[in-house]
C-alpha cells in the first residue's frame, strides 16, 4: 500500500568508522559497506528495526498520537488502533483542531474497515462525502506512517541507489523509493528519498514528494524511534518545508508524536463500525 494524499499538510512528510554501542540493549551496529544494493540496505534496516516478521507477528497495536502544527499550536490528539492483517484502523479524537473536523465540537471516531470509512461525532454516525473521504485519507495515511519502515520490501516497491551524503559526522546511504503502478493499483504515487544511517542502519530522515511535484524538494521528515517489545517504531516525526531557495527552516512545520505503544491486544473489527468506546 502506498501513501495517499493527506489532507492539509501532505500537499506541501548515523559514525561510519566505528560501531555504535547501545548499552541498554548491548547491541553493536556495524557500518554498512558502501557498495551494497538498495535491497540489501533495506534488509539491514529491517534487521535493525527488530525484524519484519516479528513486527507483523504482533498482530495489532494501540498507541496515543498527537499531530500538531508548530506555529499555530493546532493539534489532533487521538487513541489509535491498528490491525495489521487487512490494514484495519480505528481512532478516537478527543482534540481535533488541525485536520480532523476542526470546525466541529465533540468526540470524533474514525474507522477504516475493509477500505470502507466510518465517522461518528458524539455518537452520531456521519455519512457526508467530505467527512468520509477525509476519514479514509487520514486513516490510510496514519497506518502507512506507522508501518512505513516495515513495508519497504513489499511487492510493488521499487528501490534505487542514489549515492551517499555526509551530514555532520554521519555518512548516509540514499535510496529512492517509488512504486510499480501495476502492483499497487494506483497510477500516480509518491516518491521518497531515504537517508539510511550507515552506522545504525536506520532511516534518520527522508524526503518525499507528491506525484504533481516530482522533485525531492518537498517535505523533509526527521524520524526518532522508540523500542517496544524488541521492535523499533516511529515515536516522533518532524516535518520541514523548504523556502523558495530550497532551504529548510530550523523549526518544523508540524510534529507527529506517538507514545504508550501496546502490541498484540487481541483486537478485531467487530464493533469498530459503531461508536465503540
Amino acid at each position: 500500500m502506498t501513501l495517499l494524499k493527506i489532507s492539509g499538510w501532505s500537499k506541501m512528510v548515523m559514525i561510519i568508522s566505528a560501531a555504535v554501542m547501545f548499552s541498554a540493549a548491548t547491541l553493536t551496529y556495524t557500518p554498512i559497506p558502501l557498495h551494497l544494493k538498495p535491497e540489501k540496505l533495506i534488509a539491514k534496516m529491517e534487521e535493525a528495526l527488530g525484524g519484519k516478521e516479528r513486527f507483523y507477528n504482533m498482530l495489532d497495536v494501540q498507541f496515543d498520537y498527537v499531530f500538531e502544527y508548530v506555529e499555530s499550536g493546532k493539534k489532533d490528539i487521538s487513541e489509535e488502533r491498528m490491525i495489521f492483517e487487512g490494514e484495519q484502523t480505528w481512532a478516537r479524537y478527543t482534540t481535533h483542531s488541525a485536520i480532523v473536523s476542526p470546525d466541529v465540537e465533540g468526540e470524533v471516531i474514525h474507522t477504516l474497515i475493509n477500505h470502507q470509512p466510518y465517522v461518528f461525532i458524539d455518537g452520531q454516525q456521519v455519512d457526508d462525502e467530505r467527512s468520509l473521504k477525509s476519514c479514509a485519507s487520514i486513516r490510510k495515511a496514519n497506518y502507512y506512517w506507522f508501518t512505513m519502515m516495515y513495508k519497504l520490501s513489499d511487492p510493488g516497491v521499487l528501490l534505487s541507489a542514489e549515492g551517499h551524503e555526509k551530514i555532520g559526522d554521519v555518512l548516509y546511504h540514499k535510496v529512492k523509493v517509488s512504486y510499480d503502478p501495476d502492483e499497487v493499483g494506483k497510477e500516480d504515487n509518491d516518491t521518497y528519498l531515504l537517508y539510511l544511517n550507515s552506522a545504525t542502519h536506520l532511516v534518520d530522515q527522508f524526503h518525499f514528494a507528491m506525484p504533481e511535484d516530482g522533485s525531492y524538494m518537498g517535505v523533509k521528515v526527521e524520524v526518532e524511534y522508540d523500542t517496544v517489545n524488541g521492535l523499533k517504531v516511529p515515536a516522533k516525526r518532524s516535518a520541514y518545508m523548504p523556502d523558495e531557495n530550497g532551504k529548510y527552516s530550523t523549526q518544523p512545520r508540524l510534529i507527529q508524536t506517538s507514545t504508550n505503544f501496546r502490541f498484540n491486544n487481541g483486537f478485531n473489527v467487530k464493533g469498530w463500525t459503531i461508536d465503540q468506546k
